[in-house]
């Protein structure tokens, strides 16, 4: 693979994952996916639970953060920037990318690859559960083009 396509794929990729991350959040309100972070048990809304198959576990609260990260983050937004932030807060933004793929790859692996075999069936899932499939999807392909492409 070239290096000029494979930063052009992961450009793509990133550009997938903060529409996506945008549309899950609006789709469930940004207070919810807020109480999703910070505070699951105060998450009541049925809908909200059905985006997470019905419970809020700890790599749901996870790839919601990341969701946060692509929204406001250099690539969203742009409302943070990693530079200007604690040494930690830096590493999260940084890292969002590979650490949401590595979630796509593991916890929502028959999601991610069907997304990308193309075998998905939007019209199974809601708008917002799609929209967080498809965050995890275009993450996992953005951490895999990540290692190919140089700086």
């Amino acid at each position: 693979m070239q290096n000029t396509l494979a930063k052009q794929l992961y450009q793509v990729s990133i550009t997938v994952a903060v529409v996506a991350a945008a549309v899950m959040a609006f789709s469930i309100g940004l207070g919810e996916a807020f109480n999703v972070v910070v505070s699951p048990d105060d998450v009541v809304d049925v809908d909200t639970l059905a985006v997470y198959g019905g419970d809020i576990d700890l790599v749901d609260r996870i790839a919601t953060l990341g969701a946060f990260v692509w929204i406001l983050g250099p690539a969203g937004l742009a409302a943070v920037r990693a530079r200007d932030l604690p040494g930690g807060v830096r590493g999260v933004i940084t890292y969002a990318p590979i650490v949401l793929g590595l979630i796509g790859l593991t916890t929502f692996s028959t999601e991610v690859g069907d997304i990308i075999s193309g075998d998905y069936v939007w019209a199974n899932y809601s708008d917002a559960t799609a929209a967080f499939h498809l965050m995890l999807a275009a993450s996992t392909g953005a951490a895999i083009l990540g290692f190919f492409r140089r700086n």
